[in-house]
């Protein structure tokens, strides 16, 4: 019989299916326990990764830093959009900021590691576990790839997989890189907040049928 510590498939089950993502917009502004988000981030190390490179890197911003962040990340907008510049999504992004409780940058590092797909893979994996985490707590947690890319030098320097950030966003988060352009490389932002104990509503999916093909 299945240890009394492993949840029953019927409770692995019910928290896949009703996990639902919350945006920032739908945050409450109040602040998330430290105990809470250390789960999260604990829960995050055991994701599956390739000869256990285990290559998620987190850096988190709280306070006055989550603030300084959040401009940051509105002027980023401004800078890139140019003539498509909207006020009110400017405005949306600072707004979104005051509601979080906290800002996860999340880093994939593939210093010296050839195949940067599993890299990339397992980090979003142990994102994932960090959402489920949360959720199962009671809060929420939302990934946005706000200042990212840097279309011009992904065209130049992209292989598919590979993600190029601004300089900018590099410098904000102090990482490294080798020659070659392997190194750290930030994969987005996981938003985390409270929503007062709101869920969302039922989610919908493809039937198992319409992606799965057995041979």
């Amino acid at each position: 019989p299945p240890s009394s510590s492993i949840p029953t498939p019927s409770q692995v089950s019910a928290l896949l299916r009703t996990r639902r993502s919350r945006f920032p917009k739908n945050y409450t502004g109040l602040t998330v326990p430290r105990a809470a988000l250390d789960a999260a981030l604990s829960a995050a190390r055991w994701a599956p990764s390739h000869h256990l490179t285990q290559p998620w890197r987190f850096v988190v911003f709280s306070g006055d830093k989550k603030d300084r962040l959040g401009t940051f990340l509105a002027e980023e907008y401004r800078r890139s959009s140019g003539s498509s510049f909207s006020q009110a999504k400017y405005d949306k992004k600072l707004s979104n900021i005051s509601k979080t409780s906290h800002v996860v940058a999340i880093v994939c590092s593939y210093k010296g590691k050839p195949h940067v797909s599993e890299e990339v893979a397992a980090t979003a994996i142990a994102v994932h576990n960090m959402q489920l985490a949360l959720y199962a707590q009671g809060y929420a947690g939302y990934w946005s790839s706000a200042a990212v890319y840097d279309e011009g030098r992904m065209e130049e320097e992209g292989d598919g997989w590979k993600v190029v950030n601004p300089l900018s966003t590099r410098e904000v988060l102090g990482l490294e890189e080798e020659e070659g352009g392997r190194g750290e490389v930030c994969l987005g932002w996981f938003f985390v907040g409270d929503t007062g104990g709101e869920r969302g509503g039922e989610g919908r999916r493809k039937d198992v049928h319409e992606y799965v093909r057995w041979v």
